[in-house]
């Protein structure tokens, strides 16, 4: 007889041991069960131990059953395991009724790994659990829930794995509880079952297999003979084949259907030579949710204002399924969504969303698991009511005094859109020293809640505008620049130290008196930055940064172009923060001498050439001498060392450099 090598579990093996587990008690096996995990677990870590030893003699991880047929099956997981070490109580999880220990163990076996490698396997893949996990109708051993032994070595606590729905086939009590005809006066004879098992659901559309197997009375499996196989359904539409031939005998065999349509149907397959027949019933639900969709949505919203949305759950014919539970993800085209997240219930959601920026073409999308979404139908966010008036300059450079300077007034809502529908006029009030064409706006229909004004400013310094209606107000303060420069200069600057401020006194007004604070001062390297502007006076003070330390000049500039030019000073370093050893290799030869040189640096990376304290040096391994900033290195032995650099004054100045000292000549 040709044995059958099966690389995966089938719908036979777990059927068979749901045929086991279905004997079982469930009061008694709750009266056991008393959620020793910690038992458990321990067993699955040795048992992970064992397979980890048996890979390591054999290259492969064991060809092991899904489940043994008896404690003496040689494929069963005791056997196979039993020279290392795994026998007794191991085998066993303690919170299962002892009556289902007959098997040589109670735990099922992923026979998918079978002569794998531990290493080829994603960790998160299961290899053991409990035999009960075959049955919905059995709860979890500990306190409703499964050991699992996992390919990376961890044994937990968890829900229960993944294991295809089977129909029961019939046990040897149902057959007996089949009436007997008196007048035979004899035991009636056993028949041989032709056994149909599939899933106890599918959905329309999906490839479901359908395994076929033969028992005696007894639940004992048959071989099956070579000859043909009737099949059929009463679904005239399903995707089935009319016959299946089995060419060499076999235990059992699997085909693949479709079914189209939903409710409940029987398959029934016969064999031809005998005439045995059998039949199983498979209910088909619709097909799974592919989209959302929004049903009577508005085309026009005001924003911040609530829409009542209807989102249904439907699959891709576009019917409605209430399949999906979960959470959905809102999204918009263009802004933001309120609620972003919703929790639908059974296919349907019914809600407000508010949307609060304006736009023509927007569209609402909902994302949710499984990677399915749907679009809404584009629509429409008006404005709400005005709430202010913003004003913004046309140009990123401030106002010059004496020059006409071009600002933006647009109305707005309490969520910064604009008010294009809005029409009225607005006054104009102006700081001392600023003139403008009108002292009124006039905003039309074909405005759009936007106009533009012209505003000269005579006042150097910082300016207010405010505008205004009966409603609704808006202001904007501007710093004005001083006009055209006549005359500039700037004080002495001594040496400086890099990252610590220092002054700068300036002097320059333009022709209206104004102190000259729109020409800015400037460092070629762009390493300057403005701490503080003072236009307090016609001569004032300047407080700026340098952090690298060099030679620098300077400047001072308008936007004629005229500029001017301090003293070249100097920026000296910090004071040292860091100490580094350059020059000499990580690799190194036992008695050569090694030169190099000592950096010091401040926090700006500065080196301070002129640094005057002294070095200690700590290493084994090799002799050091320190010449102001320069050192000599010599190896003396062989092996990895670290060279340690402090200063003399503070410890906290140190560096240490990595060694590879080599007796190579």
């Amino acid at each position: 007889m040709k044995k059958k090598f099966w690389t995966g579990f089938t719908l036979i093996e777990i059927t068979a041991v749901v045929g086991i587990v279905s004997t079982l008690s469930v009061g008694t096996y709750m009266g056991v069960q008393k959620g020793r995990e910690r038992e458990c677990i321990n067993n699955l870590q040795q048992i992970h131990k064992a397979i980890v030893m048996f890979e390591m003699d054999n290259g492969h991880l064991p060809y092991i059953k899904f489940f043994p047929a008896s404690s003496s099956d040689p494929k069963g997981l005791n056997n196979i395991l039993s020279p290392y070490g795994i026998t007794g109580s191991i085998l066993f999880c303690p919170s299962i009724p002892e009556q289902l220990n007959r098997y040589g163990t109670n735990y099922i076996w992923n026979d998918t790994v079978n002569g794998k490698s531990v290493d080829s396997l994603p960790s998160n893949t299961w290899l053991m659990t409990e035999m009960t996990a075959v049955s919905k109708n059995i709860p979890g051993p500990h306190t409703g829930r499964f050991s699992i032994l996992y390919a990376g070595g961890n044994a937990q606590i968890g829900e229960r794995i993944y294991l295809p729905d089977v129909a029961t086939p019939p046990t040897q009590k149902e057959e007996e509880k089949r009436p007997i005809k008196v007048e035979e006066k004899k035991a009636p004879e056993l028949q041989n079952i032709l056994n149909i098992l599939t899933k106890k659901e599918a959905r329309a559309g999906e490839k479901i297999k359908i395994s076929v197997s033969i028992s005696d009375g007894k639940g004992n499996s048959l071989p099956i003979k070579p000859g043909i196989f009737s099949i059929t359904a009463d679904d005239a539409s399903v995707d089935i084949p009319s016959t299946f031939e089995v060419k060499s005998e076999t235990f059992g065999f699997e085909f693949s259907s479709i079914f189209n349509k939903t409710g409940k149907f029987r398959i029934k397959v016969k064999e031809e030579n005998s005439g045995l027949e059998g039949e199983c019933e498979i209910n088909i639900l619709p097909e799974s949710v592919s989209q959302f969709s929004f049903s009577n949505f508005p085309l026009l919203w005001e924003a911040g204002k609530p829409q009542i949305v209807y989102i249904n759950a439907c699959d891709k014919s576009g019917n409605r399924t209430d399949e999906y539970n979960g959470e959905i993800t809102i999204l918009a085209r263009d802004g933001r969504t309120s609620p972003e997240k919703i929790m639908m219930a059974k296919g349907v959601w019914t809600g407000e969303i508010t949307l609060t920026k304006s736009s023509e073409n927007n569209v609402l999308y909902a994302a949710g698991e499984r990677n399915i979404f749907g679009k809404s139908p584009e629509f429409k966010v008006k404005n709400t009511v005005p709430s202010y008036i913003e004003l913004s300059p046309e140009s990123k450079i401030e106002p010059v005094a004496g020059a006409s300077y071009d600002i933006t007034m647009e109305v707005k809502d309490m969520y910064g859109n604009r008010c294009i529908d809005y029409t009225g006029e607005i006054d104009i009030g102006l700081p001392e020293g600023a003139t403008t064409e009108t002292k009124k706006v006039v905003l039309g229909t074909e405005d759009s809640g936007k106009k533009r004004i012209s505003i000269t400013f005579f006042k150097a310094g910082d300016k207010k505008i405010q505008v205004s209606t009966k409603e609704i107000r808006g202001e904007k303060e501007f710093y004005v620049n001083p006009g055209q420069l006549y005359s500039f200069s700037i004080g002495e600057i001594g040496t400086q130290e890099a990252g610590k401020s220092f002054s700068i006194v300036v002097k320059g007004t333009d022709k209206w008196g104004n102190t000259v604070k729109g020409y800015y001062l400037k460092e070629p390297s762009g390493t300057m930055e403005y701490i503080k502007r003072d236009t307090s006076s016609g001569m004032w003070m300047e407080t700026v940064l340098i952090k690298k330390a060099g030679e620098y000049t300077l400047l001072v500039e308008n936007s004629s172009g005229i500029t001017g030019n301090s003293n070249i000073f100097i920026v000296k370093p910090s004071s040292p923060e860091k100490i580094e050893i350059t020059g000499i290799p990580i690799e190194l030869i036992q008695d050569k001498e090694y030169s190099g040189n000592i950096i010091v640096k401040d926090r700006f990376e500065n080196i301070i050439n002129d640094y005057q304290g002294s070095f200690i040096v700590e290493s084994e391994g090799l002799k050091a001498e320190i010449n102001g900033l320069n050192i000599k290195v010599i190896p003396e032995k062989s092996g990895y060392y670290k060279l340690i650099l402090k200063d003399a004054a503070n410890s906290k100045l140190s560096t240490e450099k990595h060694l590879v000292i080599s007796n190579q000549k």
